[in-house]
């Protein structure tokens, strides 16, 4: 009975301690997703390059969150991929990431069905890692579904309210613009057109950009003039950041 109890308390003290951390996988995607496959759970994977500073926070600070460590080491198989290694831009070549942290989910049959790139708070890193854990918000789904009838105006707008975040959101303006073209200037003042915009619309010289600017009235009734006011804005901030950038010689 001795030896029964130290057993128990040996056992309660390593699964202590293995909550104080995620239990990572490093560089090795297969047997990431062997474990996947065995435990019946997606996998994880945190795109992380020691030179940058949003990584070493993200490391530091959220992944050390308590919350996050139990969420993450109870729901997926969990891979650190380090950016610098062959492997790494490997990976981040074949899966499109131009910029760390990335954080990327797989399922079993390893399609990629989540994705955020950035550095996020603990709250907001478990709630957008918990749409991998419901497959109506797969990616995977969203865009096949997104392919079958890219005229339909929810499937549009779910595949790239699902991508924003992502690696690949630089998808987003053709895709709503392939949309759009569809739609004529009547059906482009409905709750979900604007959505669409709102989401999709980000250049200056765009003739949605401009439809939006010459409606403001008929959008602020669809929506609220604070928040066509804030979309304005965004765009033009958004260019003139650009236009910075573009002529810093220096930069």
């Amino acid at each position: 009975m001795k030896y029964f109890f130290l057993f128990i308390l040996t056992l309660t003290s390593f699964f202590a301690q293995a909550q104080k951390q995620v239990n990572f996988i490093e560089n090795d995607y297969e047997k990431a997703i062997k474990f996947g496959r065995d435990s019946n759970k997606y996998v994880f994977s945190m795109v992380f390059d020691a030179d940058c500073s949003h990584c070493v926070k993200m490391k530091k600070e959220v992944l050390t969150d308590t919350a996050v460590v139990t969420f993450l080491n109870q729901n997926f198989v969990n891979l650190m991929i380090d950016a610098k290694t062959d492997f790494g831009r490997k990976f981040m070549e074949k899966h499109k990431i131009t910029s760390t942290p990335a954080f990327l989910f797989f399922d079993q049959k390893e399609n990629s069905i989540l994705n955020f790139t950035g550095e996020l708070k603990s709250a907001v890193f478990i709630a957008e890692s918990k749409l991998a854990l419901d497959p109506k918000k797969h990616f995977n789904l969203l865009e096949n579904l997104y392919k079958a009838d890219s005229t339909n105006a929810v499937r549009v707008y779910n595949y790239i309210n699902a991508i924003k975040r992502g690696v690949e959101k630089n998808k987003i303006e053709g895709i709503t613009n392939k949309y759009l073209a569809t739609q004529t200037n009547d059906q482009l003042l409905s709750v979900v057109n604007w959505k669409i915009m709102a989401i999709g619309t980000n250049d200056l010289r765009s003739k949605y950009f401009k439809f939006i600017l010459n409606h403001q009235n008929e959008f602020t009734k669809i929506t609220s003039a604070e928040r066509v006011e804030i979309k304005v804005m965004s765009v033009v901030k958004r260019t003139i950041k650009e236009n910075i950038e573009r002529v810093d010689t220096l930069n």
